[in-house]
Formats: structure tokens, sequence, C-alpha cells
């Protein structure tokens, strides 16, 4: 009998995502934010760097790749310490923040088998022998 992929990794993905499209708005913001070049590289690189860094996440956790969920969760956490202690994030996102990375956080804590080798997300039903199908 096969293990059946679980749909929270793909969550914890979504959040990513949201929370790229958030950052999305701060790296354009970057580059109006300062006339001098000094003003501006700062921002621009540390806030594209956060959209990379979560949109390439949630690339791997949609694939269920082992260094995606070490690399979500650190994400996560740095996320819900900035909703926590109002670093960089408006009061009304705090809440919000906090409360996504902490659930992210538990689904990705609670699927750990589906990253490791052998796991949930390296089986396709389809393609086991007869016998070992669910639907049989």
């Amino acid at each position: 009998m096969t293990k059946r992929r679980s749909a929270a990794p793909d969550i914890a993905g979504c959040v990513l995502l949201l929370y790229a499209a958030t950052l999305s708005f701060a790296f354009l913001h970057g580059f109006y934010s300062s006339s001098s070049l000094a003003g501006v590289v700062p921002q621009v690189a540390v806030y594209g760097g956060l959209l990379a860094a979560c949109g390439v996440s949630a690339l791997g956790l949609f694939d269920r790749k082992a260094w995606a969920r070490g690399m979500g969760l650190l994400l996560f956490v740095a996320a819900f310490i900035a909703g926590v202690t109002e670093f960089h994030v408006p009061d009304t996102a705090q809440l919000p923040t906090a409360m996504l990375s902490l659930f992210a956080i538990v689904l990705l804590l609670a699927t750990g088998g589906e990253f490791a080798p052998g796991g949930a997300a390296d089986r396709d039903p389809v393609d086991s022998p007869p016998g070992e199908r669910d639907n049989d």
C-alpha cells in the first residue's frame, strides 16, 4: 500500500508565494526609495533576495525537495519573529504574518516523512505494481 501525498507542503508553499507577492512591492519600492545608488542597492538586494528565497523555496516545497523544507522552516521562523517583534511588519500585518508562519511551521514539521528519500513524494501510485495500488 502506498503512502499518499498530503496537501500540507503545498499549503506551506502557497504561503511562501503569498509572502513573495508582498515582498515584490517592497522590492519595486526600493528603486524609488532614494535618489542615490547607495540608498537603492541595499534595499533592492535585501528584498530581492528574500523574494527569490521565498519563490525558490515554494517551488521546492511543491516538488517535495528536502532542502526546501529546511529553507522554508528558516523563512517561516524568520517571518514569525518579524511579525511578533514588529520588525519591518506593519501593525495590520503582524497577526496574519505570525499566524500563517506558525501554521506553516506546524505543517512542515508534521509532514517530514514526505521529504525523506523513499517518502510519499518519490512514489507514484500510477507507476507502482498493481498489488501496491490503493484502488486495486
